[in-house]
């Protein structure tokens, strides 16, 4: 084990293969809350990976899959962006970590056809402020907004607060730049276009995918004008079923509003207060 990570740091450089106990202590695990459980109220060690290698560029990512491949591919990868993940995928035990976050630069926001072409390391916070800045959103807020990178995003098929209107990640994909297992970088389409129909879409194999198939390393989004004007309401229901029914029927009407969500009694209570919400249906 500690040939390859000995190799990896002669090829990349020793600021970007950390080995030290802080770095893999942080490393260890991501937001899942059994391991911060286990790490902070029981004062568990939790499982360390071997080395993370933090590389510069999409070039040092393809090097460190080319030189693990070398090794026969016995130590598992774990693509480390945001480290969000509430399931404990980004635990890293007796892996390499790659952190992608040092690629994190916008590299074009196309206003006419309103497209951005972002680093996958990005956060998805500073992708939307750079946006909005400009009068432009992805309209992708999931519960990880603040977190997020866009890589992590795609690859675990996020959904957000206005994915009622505005879709999923899947939907905001026109292209994307992945590093193959093997190291060989690639674009998935030679042309970026609105839609085509020049074979099958092979974003769906990344989309999704959690690292497995490739490490997506840039990504090229639709973006959409912010809203001139935003309105809220809330209504109350005498029964859950009651609500569905009424999301259902939005739905299909296709009377599709931003966002929509149906809270129980419970949830009703925690969010809104026990006089809200005061519009009945």
């Amino acid at each position: 084990m500690q040939d390859i990570i000995n190799k990896l740091i002669n090829a990349l450089g020793p600021n970007k293969v950390l080995t030290d106990d802080e770095n893999l202590s942080r490393y260890a695990r991501d937001f899942w809350p059994l391991l911060m459980m286990r790490e902070q109220v029981l004062h568990e060690k939790i499982p360390k990976p071997l080395a993370v290698v933090v590389p510069g560029s999409v070039n040092d990512i393809s090097l460190t899959l080319r030189i693990m491949n070398e090794y026969g591919g016995g130590i598992p990868i774990v693509v480390y962006g945001g480290g969000s993940s509430v399931t404990g995928a980004s635990m890293g035990s007796g892996s390499i970590i790659i952190d992608i976050t040092r690629l994190n630069k916008v590299l074009n926001i196309d206003t006419y056809d309103l497209t951005i072409t972002v680093e996958a390391g990005a956060k998805l916070r500073d992708v939307e402020a750079e946006l909005n800045s400009m009068g432009f959103s992805l309209r992708h807020i999931p519960q990880s907004f603040n977190y997020a990178t866009i890589g992590g995003l795609i690859a675990t098929m996020s959904s957000g607060q206005y994915s009622t209107l505005y879709g999923n990640v899947e939907d905001a994909i026109l292209n994307l730049e992945v590093v193959l297992p093997t190291g060989e970088v690639i674009w998935l389409r030679r042309n970026t276009v609105p839609r085509a129909s020049t074979g099958p879409s092979l974003k769906y194999l990344f989309v999704g995918s959690e690292g497995m198939l490739g490490i997506i390393t840039k990504a090229v989004l639709r973006i959409v004008p912010l809203p001139k004007s935003t309105r809220y309401g809330s209504f109350t229901f005498n029964a859950l079923n009651d609500g569905i029914k009424v999301l259902r029927e939005l739905m299909t009407r296709r009377l599709v509003p931003a966002v929509a969500r149906l809270y129980d009694e419970y949830e009703s209570s925690i969010r809104f207060g026990i006089d809200k919400p005061n519009i009945n249906y």
